[in-house]
């Protein structure tokens, strides 16, 4: 009978050296969010060359508007000296004396014409007109139907519409939110302040949620959850460095999570489990954009011409930064692309985890 071999320390001690060399040689030791440079466009040197057939992304850069591809071609711009709204398929022109206008195609092409006096604003495919007053405020379709209208009875401060619905912030701390069913308006007083004023609203593409931020002088951010004919607040939070202007209030595109903006950080509130946490950030929130393939928000702030667009992930880690200096500027993205404004240039950056 044949004795059994012993193993000895040195060769254990090289199996185990093995097999955690493999291991952390697959699995990676730290993974940065990278930005590849894909292409850059200068307005004043590019030749326009329309694009019917492609993805377009709108801008808007100082007095010119417009539409380029996901590859970089200037497909169509527009002098809009005056005022002017823009969204993936239409923009229109108009002044502060306007008594209808022209919604245009991203082509020039005329789409509808609206025969109401205000201020019109395009947000995805929804149109909206302001009456001159500043307390009213109409839907339209795209065959120039009115699909309805709210008149309050102090100026509109903020407003914002999703594939969920629209809420307004009111100058008298009101918010009003039309229900899914696009016919009855939920209304909510956040209260809580010495002085009440609605500065940001936003409702979640999926309906359930609405937030704002509240009042001056103990300001507050404040999450509601859609329950019945009622909006129940579900989470609060006061904070010091209060804004007196409006600020951004965004929902992301899961409904998952809200963020807003207050002078010197921004807040995260998970509409799951109903809690915050803030990061540091200086500067006005002009634009929030998405990258849904790796959970990351962008973020674009300024403070006079300086610019930064910071990267966080959605659970409020920041994985990096990115700083230049501009007079008009835009941020937006698709899919894993961000695309940045600069004065006369816009440059397409490919979002990578490495």
């Amino acid at each position: 009978m044949k004795n059994k071999k012993k193993i000895t320390v040195p060769v254990i001690l090289i199996i185990v050296f093995v097999i955690l060399y493999t291991i952390f040689c697959v699995l990676p030791t730290r993974v940065e969010i990278q930005l590849l440079p894909k292409w850059t466009l200068n307005l004043s040197e590019t030749e326009v060359v329309a694009s019917k057939d492609k993805t377009l992304v709108p801008f808007r850069l100082g007095s010119t508007a417009g539409y380029f591809t996901l590859d970089g071609q200037l497909s169509y711009a527009y002098d809009v000296s005056e005022r002017c709204s823009i969204s993936d398929s239409y923009f229109v022109r108009y002044n502060d004396s306007s008594t209808s206008f022209n919604i245009m195609n991203a082509d020039g092409s005329s789409a509808v014409k609206i025969d109401s006096a205000g201020f019109p604003y395009l947000q995805e495919d929804r149109l909206f007109v302001f009456a001159p007053g500043g307390n009213s405020v109409s839907a339209f379709d795209y065959s120039g139907n009115r699909l309805y209208q709210y008149q309050g009875y102090s100026p509109i401060t903020d407003f914002s519409s999703s594939t969920g619905g629209c809420v307004i912030g009111f100058a008298d701390g009101e918010i009003r939110v039309l229900d899914n069913d696009k016919t009855s308006w939920l209304s909510a007083y956040p209260m809580g302040s010495d002085y009440q004023v609605i500065y940001g609203v936003d409702v979640s593409d999926s309906g359930e949620f609405v937030a704002c931020i509240s009042g001056y002088d103990k300001q507050r951010f404040v999450l509601y959850k859609k329950v019945g004919s009622q909006l129940k607040p579900v989470f609060h939070e006061y904070y010091d460095d209060q804004r007196i202007t409006t600020s951004e209030v965004y929902f992301t595109k899961d409904s998952n999570y809200v963020y807003y903006n207050s002078e010197n950080h921004l807040g995260i509130v998970d509409c799951k489990k109903f809690k915050s946490k803030r990061v540091p950030l200086d500067g006005k929130v002009l634009k929030f954009a998405e990258i849904p393939e790796l959970d990351v928000i962008c973020i674009l702030t300024r403070n006079n011409e300086n610019c930064k667009i910071t990267f966080i992930e959605k659970t409020s880690n920041i994985v990096g930064e990115y700083t230049f200096a501009a007079k008009n500027v835009f941020v937006s993205s698709y899919e894993n692309l961000l695309f940045v404004g600069s004065d006369d240039e816009i440059a397409c950056l490919e979002v990578v985890r490495r």
